[in-house]
């Protein structure tokens, strides 16, 4: 009976370490690296890029080979992050900005960290 419970103890404790060594997985699967596509402009008074896709317009930055792709449509790839400040914007300019935006406004507005560049087009089709 001692050899049950002991192995049992094992047994958890082989299963726990399991757990805590993989990595964590999020409901959105936001760890995994995802691609946008779109015509790029920029770089605004707070330093980060827009990428204008079908849906709308996005914050990207954090990648220096941004700035050879001004006006060309793109794929990019990377993560979404929460702060403006993980793609390289302008903390002081962004912080003397946030008093004039509506609150919350920041919470609701996406930010692309760009890991890849891929080149679709010396020009924009999209509108």
């Amino acid at each position: 009976m001692k050899k049950f419970g002991f192995s049992i103890a094992c047994f958890l404790l082989v299963v726990s370490l399991a757990y805590a060594s993989a990595p964590p997985k999020d409901d959105n699967d936001s760890a995994k690296d995802k691609s946008i596509t779109g015509c790029l402009s920029g770089p605004d008074s707070e330093g980060a890029y827009q990428l204008k896709t079908d849906k709308g317009s996005v914050e990207v930055g954090g990648n220096d080979q941004l700035k050879d792709h001004v006006g060309h449509e793109v794929k990019l790839t990377g993560l979404w992050e929460k702060s403006g400040a993980a793609i390289g914007e302008n903390e002081s300019q962004e912080k003397s900005e946030s008093s004039a935006k509506p609150a919350g406004k920041e919470e609701n507005e996406g930010h692309f960290k760009v890991s890849k560049i891929d080149h679709i087009s010396d020009s924009c089709t999209m509108k």
